[in-house]
């Protein structure tokens, strides 16, 4: 078992560990539970962690010299799968090293933290004062708020929260294989990555242009023009855009175990797409040119999700797992 998990990619590594518990998919779960898996996966496979599989296989790490940090990390993980499988009467205890585990290098974790730090970006923007002489629409500032709101009244954590009870649901074609292994996922990381991107760099314009303003009590006109519409149309655009992302991982999370279908084609151009969306504005934000008109022009593009196919999808999906089922049970 030990060589097999070090020579084992993290599409087999459920696999191979549910050989030793039985001949059901992912029995491991079963008999560890997610927090070990997490774990495990955490120190075994992931890029961005330990790694020690890899290391080990490659020959990268030897008993002599070995890190502290990742003899530290195998001593947890033996001491809580002996006391996740251990009768002893000090096993709750010991089990509690896993159960607090907070997940460091996990997949949707990461993107989790990514997506809270774009949302961070995003509300510095909520702020900006508009110029002497102007102001916002009530309509747009309604708007802008009732983005926010939607978000901290749970929209993201929500998404997340179910992406981990999927967890059972969802062997290896999912969010929780790392973003090299996952095209899906590299994807969405991406475009998690550029929209914060861009958002920064658009902060930092409004505050240069703002601080020219105050300094000097004017502006030039198209700049002024270009300042009251970032603040006047990204808030709706935004808006729309993290609605429907959220939306499109959900129904992303729900059908993409039918990796052939037709509508996972159409779902894979349309994240794409939103990508260049977001390397574009991001590029434009932070160039010298500060070509704002193209800025807005490219945001514009930010266009809906396949939703309706992937819901027609997705219903169709249930309905043929209930018929299994069904026919299973006769």
């Amino acid at each position: 078992m030990n060589s097999s998990l070090r020579l084992t990619r993290s599409a087999r590594i459920f696999t191979i560990l549910a050989v030793n518990v039985g001949s059901e998919e992912n029995g491991i779960r079963s008999v560890l539970g997610d927090k070990y898996l997490i774990f495990l996966l955490d120190l075994l496979i992931y890029p961005k962690g330990p790694r020690i599989r890899h290391r080990i296989s490659h020959g990268e790490v030897d008993e002599q010299h070995c890190p502290i940090y990742l003899i530290n990390a195998v001593i947890v993980a033996v001491i809580g799968v002996l006391a996740k499988v251990s009768s002893h009467e000090q096993s709750s205890s010991l089990d509690r090293i896993i159960q607090h585990y907070e997940p460091q290098f996990h997949p949707v974790d990461e993107l989790r933290r990514k997506y809270q730090s774009f949302l961070s970006s995003l509300r510095t923007l909520e702020a900006w004062p508009t110029i002497a002489g102007y102001s916002r629409s009530i309509r747009t500032e309604e708007a802008f708020s009732a983005a926010f709101c939607a978000v901290d009244n749970g929209a993201g954590s929500s998404w997340f929260a179910m992406l981990g009870n999927t967890l059972r649901d969802c062997p290896f074609e999912s969010l929780y294989r790392p973003a090299s292994e996952c095209p899906v996922t590299k994807l969405i990381h991406s475009i998690i990555d550029n929209a914060d991107l861009s958002v920064v760099n658009i902060g930092e314009f409004l505050r240069i242009r703002h601080s020219t303003y105050v300094k000097d009590g004017s502006i030039p006109r198209q700049s002024e023009s270009n300042y009251l519409s970032l603040i006047q149309l990204l808030p709706p655009l935004i808006q729309a855009w993290m609605e429907t992302f959220l939306q499109t991982l959900w129904l992303f999370q729900r059908v993409q175990r039918e990796p052939d279908h037709p509508e996972m084609a159409r779902f894979l151009t349309w994240l794409r797409k939103t990508l260049q969306v977001w390397q574009n504005v991001g590029k434009l934000s932070a160039s010298y040119r500060n070509d704002w008109p193209k800025v807005l022009s490219w945001l514009a593009r930010l266009s809906p999700p396949p939703t309706r196919q992937f819901a027609q999808f997705d219903r169709s999906i249930r309905w043929n797992r209930r018929q299994e089922k069904a026919q299973g049970k006769s």
